[in-house]
């Protein structure tokens, strides 16, 4: 089948999609003030999250998580039950929400129009400090193990 006549299937209605990725850079922002593992319910609790929810009810939530899952951007393991997941920052996913931080120019305090961006700005930019750390320490333990390694021969 040609590539122009297939359509495709979204679960809910398309006029609804978020094209901006303002969603997107809100649910990685909530793993990344969270640096533990969140199940879906927990994720609802947080009052943007909610109030998304609430304007398009649904399974939206679990497939936007199930379709971030597989594009790397966040890491699942089972939880208990059937379908119950719990989900947290991939390292792609921390360096997507800070390439995304950048692009919007969330992450300088000096752009901000009033004194709540200004410190929205200072706590992203504390949060992608703290990253930044994380992914220099998984470098660094990585290059330690290649060390240690003998080569073959």
């Amino acid at each position: 089948m040609p590539r122009e006549n297939r359509v495709r299937k979204y679960p809910f209605p398309t006029f609804e999609v978020d094209l901006s990725g303002s969603i997107k850079l809100r649910t990685l922002e909530h793993f990344a003030y969270a640096s533990t593992w969140h199940t879906r319910k927990q994720f609802l609790k947080d009052p943007v999250v909610a109030e998304w929810e609430n304007l398009t009810p649904g399974k939206r939530t679990n497939v936007r998580l199930l379709r971030y899952y597989r594009a790397g951007l966040l890491n699942r393991r089972r939880k208990e039950g059937r379908y119950e997941y719990e989900y947290r920052l991939s390292p792609k996913g921390e360096d997507r929400y800070i390439y995304m931080l950048k692009s919007r120019g969330l992450l300088d305090p000096t752009k901000a129009k009033n004194p709540d961006e200004k410190e929205l700005a200072l706590n992203r930019l504390a949060v992608v400090k703290l990253l930044l750390m994380r992914q220099r320490r998984r470098l660094e333990s990585g290059l330690a193990r290649l060390d240690l390694e003998e080569p073959n021969g």
